[in-house]
């Protein structure tokens, strides 16, 4: 066969392969992207684990990465704190 008739017959081919090749990496990009996010309560913040088990965002910083939380307080919070007549 020549050399030719070859390149015309596998071409479709390879345009198959090139696609498909394409749509596996979108794929894994898409995956990597999605086991990225982290499901954390919008009222608690505490992060959903991989078994469904809820913890405290500080539980999973400390078992994930190491790190060990320190707790305070920022600007807004603490004007909200004292508009309601709280003490910090």
């Amino acid at each position: 066969m020549s050399d030719t008739i070859a390149n015309h017959l596998l071409s479709p081919h390879s345009d198959d392969a090139s696609s498909l090749k394409s749509d596996v990496k979108a794929a894994m990009h898409e995956v990597e992207q999605l086991s990225s996010l982290l499901p954390i309560c919008a009222w608690c913040h505490q992060v959903r684990d991989d078994d469904g088990y809820w913890q405290r965002i500080e539980t999973i910083l400390k078992e994930n990465t190491g790190a060990i939380v320190t707790h305070g307080i920022c600007p807004d919070c603490s004007d909200l704190v004292k508009q309601r007549g709280m003490t910090l």
